[in-house]
This record gives structure tokens, sequence and C-alpha cells, in this order.
């Protein structure tokens, strides 16, 4: 079986990952090929030669009638769409014999939108959550209940603690994490108020926050980092970032992680964290973490908007480790049934393996009819972006400045750093 790939330049993350092990799998097996931009050092050119460059995000009419002529010539069995811009958009030009695969990686926004952009074309659509299938079938109405599947990420599960050994740890020093830095579809600035409500307690943990803390709007923002908020307190570490194994390796020996993410499509530290068998607090926004802990029952679904009652969970597990000894375990059962490589592998196979073809005839390109379909893109694309502004990122960033200032004229003495 011919399988072509494409996806969006290797710049590190989810979408970068799942491309890897994609060629993993299926590049020892089949005739695969991948069709991107920039691999960036991430894949060894020496060892995998079948590399299509062309550039995922010039949407201009001439690259995408060249991307079309490329793919129709090599005339794969299986194309598989992971966030290419310009291959989402020209698949009613592709050889109608091509059966496609589209990825959805996130809630909402272009990373999800691309992927059903051009549905009565693409034979099927993976969502990596239920509401995020909800949300592409009312977005572009699809009526066919078989066009998408869930389909849960995977990760390769991190050594960690057993159970007991933190269920004792929880007694003495719970261990916290956060691993969103300051992006505000990660909810930082809520973090931030739990974590000062928990610093003004004598309880004893260690609280780890993850990654670039650049508040939101950087650029306009007189706060430089969220640290310069929050007491100085052994208690709390900011590792800026660092690599993913020292991450991976603090995530190990956690209690309890926070992800109380505005979105998400389904987060490979959520994974990570079950994985290690890591109690998981999120919040009530409608997106895979809530999805996956209401199911898995291996933490607590919490009002996004309830900041005692994510401190009183927190102090809850740390005074009555008992209580939640049940959520460590649960965590890892549920890992191994339904996030593990295996259970995702299972699941690739039979999409790549066994998809009818259940689209639309394609047509022959036009520029007319190409221009047209950018043109709707651009503005799907435009109103994601205002979308995205309002809801997320100027929240998010008002509630640093506003804070910021609070700090600076009535709290300097106690927030100095």
């Amino acid at each position: 079986m011919k399988i072509l790939l494409a996806s969006s330049s290797f710049h590190g993350g989810g979408i970068t990952s799942y491309a890897l092990e994609l060629i993993t799998c299926y590049s020892v097996v089949h005739e695969f090929y991948l069709m991107i931009g920039e691999t960036n050092g991430y894949i060894n050119e020496k060892t995998f030669t079948n590399i299509i460059s062309e550039n995922m995000n010039d949407l201009s009419a001439a690259n995408a009638k060249k991307v079309t002529n490329t793919i129709n010539e090599l005339n794969p069995d299986v194309l598989i769409i992971s966030f290419a811009r310009v291959v989402g958009l020209i698949v009613p030009y592709l050889n109608d014999n091509i059966r496609i695969i589209s990825i959805s990686h996130s809630l909402r926004y272009d990373e999800s939108d691309i992927a059903a952009f051009q549905a009565p074309y693409i034979d099927k659509i993976i969502a990596l959550s239920h509401y995020n299938m909800t949300y592409l079938k009312d977005k572009f109405k699809i009526a066919d209940e078989k066009k998408i599947q869930v389909v849960y990420n995977f990760i390769k599960p991190i050594k960690a603690l057993p159970p007991i050994a933190k269920k004792e740890a929880s007694t003495h020093e719970p261990i916290i994490v956060f691993a969103g830095g300051g992006a505000p579809s990660k909810a930082p600035e809520l973090v931030h108020a739990i974590l000062l409500k928990l610093l003004k307690t004598p309880t004893k943990f260690r609280f780890y926050w993850l990654g670039d803390t650049h508040p939101p709007l950087k650029r306009v923002q007189k706060l430089k980092k969220i640290e310069h908020i929050v007491p100085d307190d052994c208690r709390v570490i900011f590792t800026g970032k660092i690599p993913r194994n020292k991450a991976t390796s603090i995530l190990s020996q956690a209690n309890i992680i926070l992800i109380p993410s505005r979105r998400e499509g389904c987060p490979m530290v959520l994974l990570e964290a079950m994985s290690a068998g890591v109690i998981v607090l999120t919040s009530d926004y409608e997106n895979s973490c809530r999805e996956i802990v209401e199911d898995a029952k291996c933490g607590k679904v919490i009002p996004h908007n309830d900041i005692n009652k994510f401190v009183n969970t927190i102090l809850d597990i740390s005074n009555k480790p008992s209580m939640y000894e049940h959520c460590y375990e649960a965590a890892m059962n549920y890992f191994e049934e339904k996030l593990s490589f295996e259970a995702w592998k299972n699941e690739m196979d039979k999409l790549i393996h066994e998809t009818e073809k259940q689209h639309s005839p394609r047509l022959s390109f036009s520029n007319i009819g190409y221009v047209n379909i950018l043109s709707r893109w651009k503005r799907c694309s435009r109103f994601n972006a205002i979308h995205m502004l309002l809801i997320e990122t100027l929240p998010s960033a008002l509630s640093f400045f506003c804070r910021n200032i609070y700090c600076k004229h009535y709290k300097h003495n106690i927030y100095n750093r």
C-alpha cells in the first residue's frame, strides 16, 4: 500500500510527534511518503528518503495547482492530512481513487477546522475528542455519522512512582505540576490565582510551573514574567523551558497535575500524567481533558471560575490521601486501555486499511474554483483569529495586566522577586 502523509513543518509539539509516530509505524511495512515544508532535523533524511518538499503554508493558486499535480502523480492509496493547510484546501481536485483521512488537531480554530473544511471530499475525519466531533459536525453541517471518528492521542508511558508511593508522598510534600507556561489557551491566570491562595496556607507542597512564563500579549504588557507577581516561596519552582526528558521526570513524580485549559485536542501532557498515575484536576470547559477525566474517574472536573474549589481539592488530596488512592490506579488503567500506543495503533490500522470511499466525486483543478475555496477559508480563519483573541487571549492578558498593577502599587514588598 502506498501512503502519503502531508504535514505542517516540524517545529516540535503534538503535531510533530504525531507525524513522527505515523512514519515509524507505517514506513516499515508500506511504501510511505512524507510531504512537508521543513523537517528541522526531527527526521533522519539519510534513512528516510521519501520526502517531498512543498510549502504547506503557501495558499496561492499557483502553489495549490503544483501540490495537486504532485499528489495526483504520486497517486497514493491513502493520503493522511495532518494540518497541511494547502492540502486541506485542494482535496476536491485530487484523484478520485485516493482515500483521504484528515486529522483535527485541536478543539476548534484553524488546527481543527482545516481538517473538515472540505468534508464532502474527504473519506474520514479523525477527531481527538467527542467535543471536537460535535463541534465539526455542527460547524460544517456534516450529516454522515460515519464521516468523523474519535481516536484519542497516545504516548509511550513514562516511568513513575507506583501508586502506593504517590499516596505516601501526598501526606508529606505532594508535588503539583502545571505545564502550560503562559499560553492563554491553558488558562495560566486561573493557575496563578490558585497558586496565590495555596501560598497563603501553611501546607507543605512543591509546585512546578513548567514552560515559558511570558504572559499573554507580552509585547504590550509591562509584566515581563508571571513569576514576578508570585511571592518568593521555596514551595514554588518556575522551570522555564526545559528539555522534554526533564519535564517528564518531574511529571513522573507528581501527585497532582493542573490542566484547566480552555481548549485542547488531546494533550500529550494529560496522557503522560495518566500513564504515570497522576491525579488530574481540570476545569469544566468542554474539551478532551474534561471528557477523559470524567470517563476515567482519575481526578476532578471543577468549575473554571471556582478558585476556592481548586484550592480546597488540592488541600483535601494532601490531607486525606486515602480518599484519592483510587485515582492513581484509575489513571494508569485508563491509559493502558484507551490511551496507549497499542490502543491508538489498533484504531489507526483499521482506518488506514478499512476506510471505505465515502466522498463526493472529485473535480479537475480550476483556478476560479480554488480562489472561491480560498476566499471562504480566509473568512473562516479570520473569524477564528478574532474569536481566539476575544475569548482566550484578551481575558487572560487583561487578568495579568490588572494583577501586575495591584501587586506593584499595593503589595510591592510581598511580591518582590
